[in-house]
């Protein structure tokens, strides 16, 4: 079998055109049903078209085929399709330095937040017991917009770990069964960097949300706490156990919808939920607040775990 090879450098990778045309003209009079081979071509194909995923489905059936002359090379293009997916599936990502900054910018504003709402809770000063609940409840939401950046940032790393991690595997699969294809090894070793340099950034953004997570919950009971020293006829009926943007997105116990009365509970925090006394308080003594979100560039990844080893017989392809 020969096989013809080009270099594709931008990522950088190396890259085979495998397109056995002289095979395909002598398998394909009076072939009824698709064989490997006629799968292999169509991969190829959409891949060159950049339809990744039409290019992933045909390569999948001629490399399950087990055809000898079709396998290394369908294996081979697979683990391109995949590496690319996992590529593309990154594009999704936000600034990752400014992700970073701003986690660490709202755990200064929830550290600060803290330290007042712990200096004031055995306090019975009605006007320092609110501003320190209000002060809580900022950064409360600051904390939940980060997590929430955080949790999507961490899903598009798992999914672009995914693809790669069995892109090394079908590298190696094409290497195993040709073992003359340097390329093959040789892009199972890049995708490995690639993987690497991933799980050091993962590993900051989950640092960063457990951080923080731990910085919500301990402000939610301060101002448990807090809330609970609160005259009732400043709160107007709330028991604020959890605060208002907690219960987003929350299924109804029931599984029924709350009716529009339920849903606008008031709670602390609102113009029209504060007592007329609690608003001309806080008009007087809240200061403004702001957040820096950081600067731009992006943040590179560092080295990280091996990838786990693929064996080719018995593999998922």
């Amino acid at each position: 079998m020969s096989r013809s090879s080009q270099s594709l450098r931008t990522v950088p990778i190396r890259a085979a055109a495998c397109i056995f045309a002289a095979l395909a003209a002598a398998d394909a009079h009076g072939a009824k049903n698709k064989t490997a081979l006629d799968f292999y071509n169509e991969g190829v194909a959409k891949f060159a078209e950049k339809e990744l995923r039409d290019a992933e489905t045909a390569l999948v059936q001629a490399a399950r085929a087990n055809e000898e002359r079709v396998q290394p090379a369908a294996l081979y293009n697979l683990g391109h399709v995949r590496f690319l997916q996992g590529k593309d599936t990154l594009k999704g990502e936000g600034n990752r330095r400014q992700l970073l900054d701003n986690a660490d910018a709202t755990s200064v504003v929830a550290e600060e937040a803290i330290r007042h709402a712990r200096g004031v809770v055995e306090s019975e000063d009605v006007q320092e017991l609110i501003n320190a609940y209000m002060r809580g409840r900022v950064a409360r939401k600051q904390l939940r917009t980060v997590r929430d950046e955080t949790t999507r940032e961490l899903d598009l790393i798992a999914a672009a770990l995914q693809r790669w991690r069995r892109s090394v595997g079908d590298f190696r699969g094409a290497k195993e069964l040709e073992p003359a294809n340097e390329d093959a090894g040789f892009n199972a070793d890049v995708v490995e960097r690639h993987i690497k340099e991933l799980l050091k950034f993962q590993k900051k953004v989950q640092q960063a949300q457990e951080a923080n997570g731990k910085k919500r919950e301990e402000l939610r009971e301060l101002m448990k706490q807090i809330g609970g020293k609160i005259p009732e006829d400043m709160k107007r009926g709330s028991d604020d156990e959890e605060s208002d943007e907690d219960e987003e997105g929350k299924e109804p116990k029931d599984g029924k919808e709350p009716k529009p009365s339920e849903k606008q509970q008031q709670r602390i925090g609102g113009d029209r939920e504060i007592h007329p006394d609690m608003l001309r308080l806080l008009k007087e003594k809240m200061p403004n607040r702001t957040m820096s979100i950081g600067q731009d560039g992006e943040q590179k990844g560092f080295g990280g775990d091996k990838p786990e080893d693929k064996k080719r017989k018995g593999r998922d392809y």
